[in-house]
Order: structure tokens, then sequence, then C-alpha cells
């Protein structure tokens, strides 16, 4: 007969190793100043991508203001959200808990933010900015030349430095994903946090039900009371009526007789006065 007591296949191996799969002391929780740097990182990775993306979008878009702006806005949050959910899925990817299509998932957040840093750094590179001010100056009566515009070679520097600030906030963002804190040890702090609230309302409750209930026993002791007392009282009626028909008889009948002119008996005349037939 098989052994029922312990668990078979790979279940069966990690009990008899003792393995447990996870970190356990992630049900902890990391520190809040853990969690508050984290936010600052990702706050200063999307300072920088603002700066970058309104270069490339102030030279790309014939808008006003406002809209290069909102733009901006809609590059930056894009961009972090990829990197960042990159991130999160390379590490349901990567861990023992297999999630179906993370992997698929982590690649395709990879390659959008890469195709879509690939073109803003291609577009920068290509198309030159804004010509500098040109002009002729004047010096001790002679004519100097132009100030020259933005030439091929600053213009390079410029887009290699855009591509190595998007870069490097992807990859910090991307880090903060895959190191943030266990989802479902996550879920557990809830659960845990929902509890306790729930117990401290269970415990603030718990007295009023305890009077309701009392109140309710008083009510019933009360009501059982009355009945009974009305069930005494009752009888008591019963009783009383009865006695007031008994004595109420003798004197119906003998108003009967005088009104039918019959005499009525004398009080104590217990003789019959009914006369006898003689045989």
């Amino acid at each position: 007969m098989p052994d029922t007591s312990r668990p078979a296949g790979p279940f069966r191996a990690a009990a008899d190793h003792g393995v447990s799969h996870g970190d356990f002391s992630q049900i902890a929780g990391r520190p809040w100043w853990v969690r508050l740097a984290t936010l600052v990182v990702l706050g200063a990775a999307a300072a920088v991508d603002v700066v970058t993306f309104h270069q490339v979008l102030l030279l790309a878009l014939d808008e006003s203001e406002e809209m290069i702006w909102a733009a901006v806005a809609g590059f930056v949050v894009v961009a972090i959200a990829l990197s960042h959910h990159a991130g999160l899925q390379a590490r349901q990817a990567t861990s023992v808990r297999h999630v179906p299509g993370a992997r698929l998932a982590a690649w395709l957040c990879v390659v959008v933010w890469s195709v879509l840093g690939l073109m803003a750094f291609l577009f920068r590179l290509v198309v030159a900015e804004p010509a500098g001010i040109e002009g002729t100056f004047v010096v001790d009566g002679e004519s100097l030349s132009e100030v020259p515009g933005t030439d091929d070679h600053a213009q390079t520097l410029s887009a290699l430095l855009f591509l190595a600030l998007y870069l490097g906030t992807g990859v910090i963002s991307g880090l903060a994903g895959f190191l943030r804190f266990e989802p479902a040890a996550k879920q557990f702090g809830r659960a845990v946090a929902r509890r306790a609230t729930l117990t401290r309302r269970r415990a603030d409750s718990g007295w009023i039900l305890a009077g309701a209930r009392q109140l309710d026993t008083a009510i019933d002791r009360e009501r059982q009371r009355q009945e009974d007392a009305w069930i005494r009282t009752e009888g008591e009626y019963h009783a009383l009526a009865a006695r007031l028909k008994r004595d109420a008889r003798p004197l119906i009948h003998s108003m009967t007789r005088r009104q039918r002119g019959t005499p009525s008996p004398a009080p104590g005349d217990g003789e019959d006065r009914t006369p006898r037939k003689e045989t």
C-alpha cells in the first residue's frame, strides 16, 4: 500500500530536503526609507527624460509650447512605464514560481522601449538644431565674421548625450521594477493590515453586541413576567366571575319567583312544601 502521508513527485523531493521557495524575510517588508529612495530615484529619472524628450520634440513638432509639453509628458510616461514593466516581468520570469508569458512580456517591453529611444536618438542626430545667432560685429572699425550655428560635431555629441541619459534612466527604472518588493508578500501585508483593522472593529463593536444581548435578555424576562402576571390576573378574574355567578344565582331565582307571585322560601326553611299524592 503506497504511503500517502508524504507528498509525491517534486513536492516530495522538496519536503525531503527541506527546500522552501522564496524569501520569508520579504514578508516583513522593506523599510520606508528604501521605498522613498526608490520613488526619489524614479522621479529624478523622469525629470531627466523630460529634459531630453523636450529637446527632441522641440525640433520634431511645430506646435505651441503647451502641446509640446503635453507630448513630452506622454513620452516620459510611456518610456518609464515600459522600462519599469520590463523589470517587473523579468523578475517574474526569473522567479521559481514561473509566471506564463512573463518572459515574452519582458522582451516586448524592452523592444518597444529600445525602438522609442533609437528613433529619438536618430532624429536628434540627423535633424539640426535651430541656427545660432548670426550677425556681423564691428570692432575697431573692422568687420568680423558671423557667429556660426551648431556644427555637426556638437550635434553628434548632443545626440550621444541624449542616448546616454535615455539608457541610464531606462536602466534605473528597470532595476527599480526588478528589485521591487515581492507582490505576493505585499498582498500578504495588505491582508494582515486589513485583518487587524477588522479585528479592531470587531473589538469595538463587541461591547455594543454584548449590551444589546443583555438588553434583549432583560426584555425577555420582563415580557415573561408580564405574561405570568397576566395569567394570574386572568385566573383571579375567572375565579371572581365564578363567585359572582354563584352568589347571584339565588338572588336571580328569588327575584324570578317574586315576579311570578310565588312566596320565596324563608331563609333556613329546608322543608319541602310540595303536596304529595296519596296512594
